[in-house]
């Protein structure tokens, strides 16, 4: 029996999924195949590329830094910093988003001027990018199709409304109007797509295409798993589930929480046929609220922990399978 995993998108959030993972691990439910959206398709490919639960846990926690988030008094040191031109201060902070600080500069005073003045989003999304390509390239992963265990990360072309499906095998899947399967993308530009939330991040240019969030049509990917050959789905749901969020005060939490709201309603109809839904609720952090990166990775381990009775039983798992790499 296969089992697939499939990891929403969330930002910080998305450090949650790791928890999940170690919890799966440790309570010898295998992952013979996964696939994530946005934060969730970093963790996704990692965990694909070889890498273990703590593994990732080590990688993300090397960006727990709290500078990422939107808070202008948690901006204010490095902003001035950039205006200084202590660059290199500067970018020792901004060890997890790149701010597009230049374009938004050219844009506004664009503006001013009554020109032709056009911004399509605040970061540039190359730390992410290169981030993951680097620990590809140290286990050898290049391609989705390299990867050590089947992997799927949707994206969405804005112009088109097509959701463009990363998949290390596109064999037996037809492409659609609204479908398209790729399976010779780099890792790591695949990622970069997934995790182009809109507005927030610069959509990413892939062969013509401009791709951004896959959350937008599928926040929770998981019957592209059973197209991939599972038996039993596990989802790991980190948007939107109905509590009231206070901190919603700024355009990158507005658009977060817009996404989520759309998602919300989407995934009812999407998650139907998911064995297993596991929400942690993690519904409290923002977006870019790096400095609680840990909290989410113990936070989503507990969720599993305390789930893992009821994963089984869904799962259809009546013996103990532990995961070899």
């Amino acid at each position: 029996m296969k089992i697939g995993l499939a990891l929403s998108g969330g930002g910080i959030r998305g450090a949650a999924h790791i928890g999940v993972l170690k919890a799966l691990e440790e309570g010898g439910v295998p992952v013979h195949m996964i696939s994530g959206t946005s934060a969730g398709s970093i963790v996704a490919s990692l965990y694909a590329s070889g890498y273990t639960p703590r593994e990732i846990e080590e990688i993300f926690l090397k960006f727990d830094s709290g500078v990422a988030d939107p808070d202008l008094g948690k901006a204010a040191p490095f902003l001035v910093d950039l205006i200084l031109f202590k660059r290199s201060k500067a970018r020792e902070r901004l060890d997890l988003v790149d701010f597009d600080f230049l374009g938004v500069i050219v844009f506004i005073v664009n503006w001013i001027l009554r020109r032709n003045a056009k911004v399509d989003g605040f970061i540039k999304g190359n730390i992410i990018e290169n981030t993951v390509r680097k620990y590809c390239y140290d286990k050898e992963v290049y391609l989705t199709k390299d990867t050590i265990i089947p992997l799927a990360i949707p994206a969405v072309d804005i112009n088109t409304a097509q959701t463009i499906m990363f998949v290390s095998n596109k064999f037996l899947m037809q492409d659609t109007k609204h479908m398209i399967y790729i399976d010779d993308a780099y890792v790591w530009e695949a990622v970069r797509a997934s995790a182009a939330f809109p507005v927030v991040f610069k959509p990413k240019m892939f062969r013509g295409r401009r791709l951004v969030d896959g959350g937008i049509t599928d926040n929770v990917p998981g019957d592209i798993l059973k197209h991939m050959g599972a038996d039993r789905v596990l989802a790991v749901n980190l948007g939107y589930s109905g509590y009231p969020r206070k901190e919603i005060d700024n355009i990158f939490e507005i658009a977060a929480q817009s996404i989520d709201v759309m998602a919300y309603q989407l995934s009812k109809f999407k998650l139907s046929d998911v064995d297993y839904v596991l929400k942690p609720e993690i519904y409290d952090v923002k977006l870019l609220e790096s400095s609680r990166i840990k909290e989410c990775i113990d936070r989503g381990y507990i969720a599993a922990k305390k789930a893992l009775p009821e994963i089984k039983r869904r799962l259809g798992l009546n013996s103990i399978y532990v995961r070899t790499s």
